[in-house]
């Protein structure tokens, strides 16, 4: 005996697809957001399911010579991209240039290429799903937000600010004359670059050598943990206050971003939080809150000066050394780190695209979870009994 069976849609009771079984059990893939099996005239009751077409958002980025890193709107239903790279001399004149199958995950793309500085490029993604049933992008070819030429490295060096260019025919003639505007446009650039290495070693001893309170702490901060949070309301502040009370029962050191006693933070707050952040074993410990997302908000929609442009002198730079300190948050060494970034809220709050970013995998609802976030942060932390 074989059962035929159809998949309807909810609104229009059009078929979208239809299947036979020879058994009173069998397995569909969905084709609609909203859909009902319709077996012998009888319809189940909707079936709600995500839609097959994955609208990719690309939500943070970085573009530069080394390669491309594209953090994505999390989807479970993907297994891996495919990653098309084209070259485009003009707007609608592209070519190929490569192809880079079973990239990344369902969140992250991370490849390491050498892209070119003058050269414009674009990019398609294909999904690699997981499972039978397939899902997929629209496959357009898109821009970065930042534009279609990549940046400078951050950490590039002076040797490596000269790009070797691909010369036409016609260029040759010009070999001279461009040989002397490259000649006076190197000696420029080596002097500005010489001049920001300076304001840079400058500002690095200003850091390094900011007093010996700096240099007594940096001893002690293996297995320390900076809580990150917002004062929302004292309700909010007075649960912080307790989780804080007792990481400090297993942890010797807590930093708390609002602690005003903290004298090596008020000496030189941006130098501070450069130390401790950069410190591969520190832990830390972000309670998300309603305000803590208009903090994300800000970050992934406008452009957030850092920690060592702000000014200190008004009051509330407590507040905006947190927005600078959540800003590190997403540099790739930190925003998937399951070993030292530790997502926490006090009750079940629907946190956002923005907020799925970190460490999308894991989350602590606070009180139930505590004993596990108290056991995880101590993984490799220093703790206080140890240290009596």
């Amino acid at each position: 005996m074989k059962w035929n069976v159809s998949i309807v849609k909810c609104d229009e009771n059009r078929r979208l697809a239809r299947a036979s079984f020879d058994r009173p059990e069998g397995y569909l893939c969905p084709t609609a957001k909203c859909q009902r099996i319709r077996a012998g005239g009888v319809s189940s009751a909707p079936v709600n399911t995500p839609p097959v077409e994955i609208d990719v958002y690309i939500s943070l980025h970085v573009f530069d010579t080394s390669g491309l890193h594209l953090a994505i709107q999390s989807d479970r239903r993907v297994k891996s991209w495919n990653l098309t790279i084209l070259e485009c001399l003009e707007d609608l004149n592209c070519f190929e240039r490569k192809v880079i199958s079973d990239t990344g995950n369902h969140s992250v793309i991370s490849i390491k290429e050498k892209f070119l500085l003058d050269t414009c490029y674009r990019f398609k993604l294909e999904i690699n799903s997981i499972g039978i049933c397939k899902v997929w992008a629209p496959g357009k070819m898109f821009t970065l937000p930042s534009g279609c030429h990549p940046q400078i490295p951050k950490t590039l060096k002076t040797s490596e600010w000269v790009v070797g260019r691909r010369l036409s025919w016609w260029m040759v003639s010009l070999g001279v004359v461009l040989g002397v505007v490259f000649l006076v446009c190197m000696t420029l650039l080596s002097f500005f670059v010489r001049k920001y290495l300076k304001n840079v070693a400058m500002s690095r001893g200003m850091c390094e050598n900011s007093g010996v309170a700096l240099e007594r702490a940096r001893k002690h901060r293996l297995g320390a943990v900076l809580i990150l949070y917002t004062q929302d309301s004292e309700p909010h502040i007075a649960r912080v206050t307790q989780l804080i009370s007792r990481l400090k029962k297993h942890i010797c050191q807590v930093y708390d971003i609002f602690d005003n006693s903290n004298q090596e933070k008020l000496s030189n707050p941006s130098c501070w939080l450069q130390e401790i952040i950069s410190t591969p074993s520190l832990k830390i410990v972000l309670v998300v809150s309603t305000q803590i997302l208009d903090y994300f908000r800000a970050i992934l929609t406008t452009c957030v000066p850092s920690a060592e442009q702000h000014s200190w002198s008004n009051a509330d730079y407590n507040n905006r050394l947190l927005l600078a300190a959540v800003k590190h948050l997403f540099d790739k060494e930190l925003v998937l780190n399951y070993n030292r970034v530790f997502i926490v809220s006090f009750g079940k709050i629907e946190l956002g695209r923005e907020c799925s970013l970190l460490v999308e995998s894991r989350r602590y609802i606070l009180p139930q979870h505590q004993d596990a976030l108290i056991t995880d942060v101590m993984k490799e932390s220093t703790h206080c009994s140890s240290n009596s």
